[in-house]
This record gives structure tokens, C-alpha cells and sequence, in this order.
């Protein structure tokens, strides 16, 4: 069977941060582009018994959740952004990512168009990169210096 894609899943098929991590498997190579943390450093055991602590609580803690994210989390933020930071913002009005790349993504779907320019310090992140690629963007590295 022949399937037929997108043309811009080329993009996503050449991650170059696959390629680093596959790089990253060899003693010789040291990746500095993304941030994986030790895993020998991982705490597992008390991972392990605060997952226990709270599926023996509640087994809906295993359920989808909101698309915004963790209503009290995002409750809380709220109000320690209006108490230490001087933001006035409503629970309803933050979103809760997965982490940078979701994020990036996101804002990329909703600000920029087909065509754009977009400048980025040179280097940047591979997967920023590949994120404005995918939207069309016209990428111009810039150079920093000492005042950035």
C-alpha cells in the first residue's frame, strides 16, 4: 500500500535532534543542543512510591485531563502572579504545556504565517528550527555578541 503524506512531514521525518541523540549513544560525543538530564540522577524509587501514593488515592489520577492543564495548578499560578508579580490573569487564561517544544509550537501555530520572516539568534534550537520550517517561515539567523 502507498501512502500519501503532507509535504511538510519531510520536515518532520529529518529531525536533526534524532540524529544528536543517536550521536549522543557514542562515548565520543557530548550534544550540548538539548537539555537531557543524568539519568542516573533520576530519583526513582521515590518517583515510584509518590505514583503508588496517588493511584492507590484516586485511579482517575490515570485519566486525560483538562486540555488547559491541571485546573488547581493553573489556580494557583494565578494567584501567585497576581500576588508577586503584579499580573492580573484568570485561571481560564493560562495554558499548561508538556514542556519548551509544545509551547514553541503552539505559538508558532497561532502567530505566524505562511511566508513570514522570523529572525533567531545563531545557533538556536534544532527544534525551533524545525517547528518554523514547518510552518513556512522564512528563517534569518542572526548573529550575537557580547550585548546579545
Amino acid at each position: 500500500m502507498q501512502y500519501s503524506f503532507a509535504a511538510r512531514t519531510k520536515i518532520m521525518l529529518s529531525s536533526p535532534l534524532h540524529l544528536m541523540r543517536s550521536l549522543s549513544e557514542r562515548n565520543s560525543f557530548i550534544s550540548l543542543a538539548e537539555e537531557l538530564p543524568a539519568e542516573e540522577l533520576f530519583p526513582l524509587s521515590s518517583l515510584e512510591a509518590a505514583a503508588a501514593a496517588v493511584i492507590s488515592k484516586s485511579p482517575t489520577a490515570l485519566q486525560y485531563g483538562e486540555p488547559q492543564g491541571y485546573l488547581p495548578l493553573r489556580k494557583w499560578l494565578a494567584g501567585d502572579w497576581r500576588t508577586f508579580k503584579q499580573i492580573d490573569v484568570q485561571e481560564n487564561q493560562i495554558l499548561l504545556t508538556t514542556g519548551s517544544q509544545q509551547a514553541m509550537d503552539l505559538l508558532a501555530r497561532v502567530y505566524i504565517e505562511t511566508g513570514d520572516t522570523v529572525l533567531v539568534e545563531h545557533p538556536t534550537s534544532p527544534g525551533f528550527l524545525q517547528i518554523l520550517k514547518m510552518q513556512g517561515a522564512i528563517i534569518v539567523p542572526v548573529e550575537g555578541d557580547a550585548e546579545g
